[in-house]
């Protein structure tokens, strides 16, 4: 199999450089910035065919686990943080 090497496929024998550096956070900001504008076109497509947001619709889930937490139920921190942002 014959697979492009990148900054983020590369072997990790050998050591990082400067320029492989920057290339991996080139690729890291355009993976960002698409990400974003695919997420945007999600919403807008939801707001057209009168669904609610994505936020809208998880608000329930989110009640509950701010309650879990607020009662003391050991959870992972990646919950608790979603659970109290905002």
């Amino acid at each position: 199999m014959n697979q492009a090497t990148t900054p983020l496929t590369r072997s990790v024998s050998r050591p990082a450089t400067v320029v492989d550096a920057v290339q991996a956070a080139i690729e890291v900001a355009a993976a960002a910035t698409q990400l974003h504008a695919d997420l945007e076109s999600v919403a807008a497509l939801r707001k057209a065919q009168g669904r609610p947001s994505f936020e809208e619709e998880t608000a329930d889930d989110k009640a509950y686990f701010r309650e879990l937490v607020a009662e003391g139920w050991p959870l992972d921190l990646e919950v608790v943080a979603w659970a109290l942002s905002d």
